[in-house]
């Protein structure tokens, strides 16, 4: 009998330990997957997100529709109380674009997959870093051309200064400026353009004055906010 009492209490340890484990990788899993949306977004140049609350939400998010998920795992009824409790949850904080709506979408969805099938979290990770980078990578190379995929992505550079440089040489200062939001050619005028936003307005006059007097500038256009 006491045998059997050790043998019950060491299995319930076990298999205690071991899913308390299963729960902190997934976890782990689930903020790596939010992580890599935030430096894929920060890669492609979608400067809204670069911020500590996007940086916090997009790795806690997943995590919270993870042990949401769990929580409801076959009980109807915490079900039931789970989505009422949520349903008196508002958030106030406004959506600025359809992109960062989906991502939010995205962020649950990865939690909730990670929860009941890991590897399609891990898919949908990695699929929707793809499109991001994919989409970037054929609007650069379509500036190259000429042509644009689009004109400016979603609202970057809405709620900042903003500072329109063309020019009929290349500026390779700006290609990799940390201001730089947009940049294509024209071949037709064969002008290079660049538009770079910052929430400073100090930023842009610094810009401004510092290309004023360059020879090969065709026009700057300032927009302040």
């Amino acid at each position: 009998m006491f045998t059997q009492t050790i043998k019950s209490f060491l299995y319930l340890t076990y298999r205690s330990i071991t899913e308390s484990l299963d729960i902190i990788f997934l976890m782990l899993m689930a903020g790596i997957c939010g992580l890599l949306i935030y430096l894929s977004l920060k890669f492609v140049k979608q400067n809204w997100v670069n911020t500590y609350h996007h940086l916090t939400t997009y790795i806690l998010l997943p995590i919270i529709a993870l042990i949401i998920t769990r929580l409801i795992a076959n009980n109807i009824a915490l079900s039931l109380g789970m989505i009422g409790a949520l349903s008196i949850i508002r958030f106030r904080n406004p959506v600025k674009s359809p992109l960062e709506l989906i991502i939010f979408f995205a962020l649950l969805t990865i939690g909730i997959g990670l929860s009941v099938k890991p590897v399609l979290g891990i898919y949908l990770t990695l699929g929707t870093c793809l499109v991001l980078i994919i989409l970037d990578k054929c609007d650069v190379f379509l500036k190259t051309k000429g042509h644009n995929l689009y004109s400016l992505s979603f609202d970057d550079g809405i709620s900042n200064n903003l500072i329109d440089i063309s020019s009929k040489n290349q500026l390779v200062e700006l290609d990799k400026h940390k201001f730089l939001i947009s940049y294509y050619f024209n071949k037709n005028e064969e002008l290079y353009n660049y538009r770079l936003s910052s929430k400073k307005r100090e930023d842009i006059d610094e810009l401004k004055s510092k290309f004023a007097s360059n020879t090969s500038i065709i026009s700057i256009d300032v927009t302040y906010v």
